[in-house]
């Protein structure tokens, strides 16, 4: 239960803790929303987690902490979370609390029920479907009974994509209906394209899960002769495609850049000539998701070769930016990428509506809804 507004702190500007499992380097949601809270006349404070061995954060336009942390995976990285951000709300005290997927709504819960604080949830994920948790039953039951327990009586609840709205309202038809608050880039001015030794590059972010589609970019490498492949990303999934790479033989026309800070991916990403986002089927939560490489790439006036999911043919369909596969096999990628690298035409039309995209769908237009929903979260008059 909140507290009502005439009881909250009294301060100018209410205050919000938003806590998340990550270490608060590369999560640019989450920078973006402390970004439009600040603006609208909040002062928010990050909570993420660190080891011994986590490199220092840079300085940010608003408060952050990490709580230290023992385990790094598993139900004892869960667990000890929780505990250690439960402790973090509890020393903040602030007027309100998100908690940023489901690995954090029990510390937040916990917090807004000892605290009496309002919750809102920011769902970037539709968590109990994504493909690591399909594949492990029983740990997604665990998670499936968590939720069950945490999110009916949620009245605040924001996520990234209509799609997975809607599967939310699917599950709990009778809880509050989720917002969509959009995972759109921070509007930037067109870039200077940096020329690259690298020559035609084609650009994959974010390839550290499975189902993510990024085995299919150096099976197309393989096709692509005069190419080079650049990856960004980190994790458990990595390893298996550098093994790929190595066995079709084009480990040598691929740059691994590894997991890089927001400001430093946004350097980069203009260099290249071409952004894949390639999500499979693999679970509903990849199959409904929109994700931030797609408006990073428009952002960065790149065109896009994307699968035929639907968040992402209705973007390439409407700003003309790019192509959806016919087929999602490496002989379909590779002639979906040679139908702009060898048109010049057509890869300039995919400049233009790419660059026309950008303009529209950034992180600006979305400001306004999530600070609707901090409004009615606080009990305030719209």
């Amino acid at each position: 239960m909140s507290r009502p507004p005439g009881e909250l702190s009294g301060m100018a500007m209410p205050r919000v803790a938003l806590v998340v499992t990550n270490d608060l380097s590369t999560d640019q949601r989450l920078h973006k929303v402390c970004v439009a809270l600040a603006a609208g006349g909040y002062a928010p404070t990050l909570v993420g987690v660190q080891w011994a061995d986590t490199p220092a954060l840079a300085e940010r336009p608003y408060p952050t902490r990490r709580v230290q942390m023992w385990a790094r995976r598993g139900p004892l990285f869960y667990a000890e979370a929780n505990v250690r951000l439960l402790g973090a709300l509890l020393r903040l005290r602030p007027d309100v609390i998100t908690a940023n997927d489901l690995d954090t709504l029990l510390a937040a819960r916990v917090a807004g029920l000892l605290l009496q604080r309002p919750v809102v949830y920011d769902a970037h994920e539709f968590y109990t479907e994504m493909g690591e948790l399909r594949r492990r039953p029983l740990v997604r039951a665990v998670w499936r009974a968590l939720e069950a327990l945490l999110y009916p009586n949620l009245q605040h609840v924001m996520t990234v994509d209509a799609g997975i709205a809607a599967l939310y309202r699917e599950r709990y038809p009778h809880s509050a209906e989720a917002t969509v608050v959009a995972n759109l880039p921070l509007a930037r001015p067109a870039p200077t394209p940096l020329p690259s030794a690298d020559g035609r590059i084609l650009l994959y972010q974010g390839a550290g899960q499975a189902g993510r589609g990024p085995e299919l970019a150096p099976e197309a490498l393989a096709l692509l002769p005069d190419a080079r492949l650049w990856v960004v990303g980190d994790g458990y999934h990595r390893a298996a495609l550098e093994q790929l790479a190595h066995q079709l033989g084009v480990n040598e026309r691929v740059r691994w850049w590894g997991q890089l800070p927001f400001g430093e991916l946004g350097a980069i990403t203009p260099q290249a000539s071409v952004g894949l986002s390639l999500e499979t089927t693999l679970s509903a939560n990849l199959a409904h998701s929109s994700p931030n490489k797609l408006y990073d790439y428009l952002q960065a006036r790149l065109p896009v070769v994307v699968a035929p999911r639907p968040v992402h043919w209705r973007v390439v369909e409407q700003w003309a930016c790019g192509r959806v596969l016919n087929e999602e096999t490496a002989d379909g990628l590779a002639a979906a990428i040679r139908e702009l690298l060898d048109q010049s035409e057509a890869y300039a039309e995919a400049q233009a509506g790419a660059a026309r995209a950008a303009e529209v769908l950034t992180w600006e237009g979305q400001a306004p809804t999530l600070l609707s929903m901090y409004t009615r979260a606080l009990g305030r008059a719209q």
